[in-house]
């Protein structure tokens, strides 16, 4: 087992920015990314992309292109970066297990920088595990990944991902034919009394959206706003949209529909370890405790980016940074002075960067109401529970999620709650008439990802050699 300073989980804004701040000031990282690129899913390919299919990248947009920089001109000294890499396995002493290929290896790390990520918060609704029914993220991956853009879709959900990605499309040649935007009770009540601040520091992020909603009814997209009771039609596979709006029906027929209801924290790793988390009414989700340094509730292990709270690319490329401040002061790397010459004017950047959250996260926040009121809906699309099996349990005296899988395996499939979690937890908190955060969530073990059991095996070769 290799013993290492500083263990970077994640490549993407968060993850490069701590690994360039800290090598760059000779501490030695090991920088540990699933994907074959560094870029995380919001850069995923960037360096591939530029330089081989640049009128791609162009499509894409300019903040895809601002990938560019956290990517190129890496360290290589003191940083050594394993692609490809799956980690299944963080304990609380720094311990961390991977997968390249069928072999696993192990290291130890003084502390652990978990940069992981947001997920696609799930958006359940009757018929959403029909094939043709896709993330928007997913949609995102094959445009960057493969150039390769979803022709006549639906796109389903809100928040601004939805109209990034209509303009997108547009760019490729193939406008969606719809998009159907839902609204959560109170959404524009809650958000109003932050757009103020929202306005005054964050108005390149408001006209950027007004942009593309320009752009969009320009192209002449249909937008339908505020639907409501969302059903994807099918038999084998989807061919059709049917929702509500203003009172009437509407039926779009399709194969094709990408869904969206926001991000959220991608915390599998931090619940693992056992870290504290804590319900935000603000983004809907639990998120775990951290200081603004980053640190968790463990003293070795730190959380940067949309792992810790959702911010968006820039947000996490300066939390990544703070996070290495942080660090090279609790190493003794910086003096108190050097530390507060790079991290105030920091921290007064992100202040400005997350201005605009509270109003962004209120406006958009996900309407869970379809889900809600419709009992055949799959929450747990792995072992295919519904919301009503949910709500019985609940009757028959389910407290929370753990109890959840001795009732009905909810959340024991191989996704292990990253695709219920929240939702389950929301339907079991409105039949027990309590806030989410009086419901006790999913008790995550590793191993964290699915591997063979080649993969574990081959950890005792790796230790004799």
């Amino acid at each position: 087992m290799n013993d290492i300073t500083v263990a970077i989980i994640g490549g993407g804004p968060a993850g490069l920015s701590a690994a360039r701040v800290l090598a760059e000031n000779q501490v030695s990282c090991l920088l540990l990314d699933e994907q074959a690129s560094l870029g995380g899913q919001i850069y995923r390919g960037i360096e591939h992309v530029s330089q081989q299919y640049a009128g791609r990248a162009e499509k894409l947009g300019a903040d895809y292109l601002h990938g560019l920089a956290l990517t190129q001109g890496l360290p290589e000294k003191h940083l050594q970066r394993v692609l490809n890499a799956k980690v299944w396995s963080v304990n609380t002493s720094g311990q961390i297990v991977y997968s390249v290929g069928a072999q696993s290896y192990q290291v130890k790390a003084k502390y652990v920088v978990l940069a992981t990520g947001a997920q696609e918060r799930p958006f359940a609704f009757p018929g959403w595990t029909l094939p043709g029914v896709m993330t928007a993220g997913a949609a995102q991956i094959l445009l960057k990944a493969h150039g390769v853009a979803v022709k006549n879709s639906v796109l389903i959900g809100n928040g601004p991902l939805l109209y990034l990605l209509a303009s997108q499309l547009l760019a490729f040649g193939h406008p969606p034919q719809a998009i159907v935007e839902t609204q959560a009770k109170n959404a524009w009540k809650n958000a109003l009394p932050h757009l103020p601040n929202a306005m005054l520091y964050g108005s390149s992020y408001l006209w950027k959206g007004i942009k593309m909603l320009a752009l969009i009814k320009k192209a002449g997209i249909q937008h339908y706003t505020k639907a409501c009771d969302i059903h994807a039609i099918g038999v084998e596979s989807l061919q059709q949209i049917r929702f509500q709006q203003g009172g009437k029906t509407h039926t779009l027929n399709t194969q094709n529909a990408l869904i969206h209801q926001g991000v959220i924290p991608n915390t599998q790793i931090s619940r693992a370890l056992n870290l504290q988390h804590f319900w935000s009414e603000q983004q809907q989700t639990w998120l775990p405790v951290t200081h603004q340094s980053g640190e968790s509730s463990l003293e070795n292990i730190y959380i940067a980016g949309d792992g810790a709270s959702i911010g968006g690319a820039t947000v996490a490329r300066f939390s990544g940074e703070q996070v290495a401040l942080q660090l090279l002061k609790k190493m003794g790397v910086f003096t108190q002075t050097q530390y507060n010459s790079r991290a105030r004017p920091l921290n007064k950047q992100l202040r400005v960067e997350l201005a605009v959250r509270p109003f962004l996260d209120y406006r958009y926040a996900p309407d869970n109401r379809t889900m809600l009121n419709n009992s055949s809906t799959l929450v747990c699309r792995c072992e295919e529970v519904s919301v009503g099996q949910l709500r019985e349990h609940a009757r028959q005296g389910c407290l929370g999620l753990n109890q959840t899988k001795t009732f009905s395996r909810c959340g024991m499939g191989p996704c292990q709650g990253r695709q219920c979690g929240v939702n389950a937890a929301l339907v079991l908190a409105d039949e027990r008439k309590l806030s989410p955060d009086k419901i006790d969530y999913y008790r995550i073990r590793p191993v964290i990802k699915p591997v063979t059991l080649a993969e574990v095996a081959s950890l005792a070769k790796e230790e004799t050699n």
